[in-house]
């Protein structure tokens, strides 16, 4: 039986997400491993990271698992000192999970990284076809597109 334009399209983006994730987990796995992170907390720290602090709820939310599950690396993190909870200045019923001056220094160098080895791959495309991808891609995870 023979697959639709879709399903090949869809097969061909599995895989390139699929290749995407070795390529990031080859990239990154000894960095992380030089300071105990496992790629779970590493996901996190760029959730807060970007958000620049945020509740465990809302991480919780962000990455489709449970505020128990989040707590559990928020802890590990927090021993690790990359992580610190705050009261939320907003709201004082609140706690903040906040990057300490640590894990900024770690995500930023993990960050370089990720964004070093994405140019390298997009390096053989046009800005336009670079554009569309980041278009294309926001669309799918219904955010602004970050194209200068």
């Amino acid at each position: 039986m023979s697959e639709t334009r879709r399903q090949t399209a869809t097969r061909a983006f599995s895989d390139a997400l699929l290749a995407l994730r070795v390529l990031e987990r080859g990239e990154d796995s000894s960095h992380g491993r030089a300071c105990d992170v496992s790629p779970a907390q590493g996901v996190l720290v760029h959730e807060v990271a970007r958000a620049g602090g945020s509740t465990t709820r809302v991480l919780a939310k962000r990455l489709g698992i449970s505020s128990s599950a989040v707590t559990q690396l928020v802890n590990g993190l927090e021993a690790e000192g990359l992580l610190r909870r705050a009261p939320d200045q907003s709201d004082g019923r609140k706690t903040l999970i906040e990057l300490t001056a640590r894990g900024a220094k770690l995500y930023a160098h993990f960050d370089q990284a990720r964004m070093t080895r994405a140019a390298a791959m997009l390096e053989p495309l046009s800005d336009d076809e670079v554009n569309e991808i980041a278009r294309l891609l926001s669309k799918l995870t219904n955010e602004e597109p970050h194209v200068d």
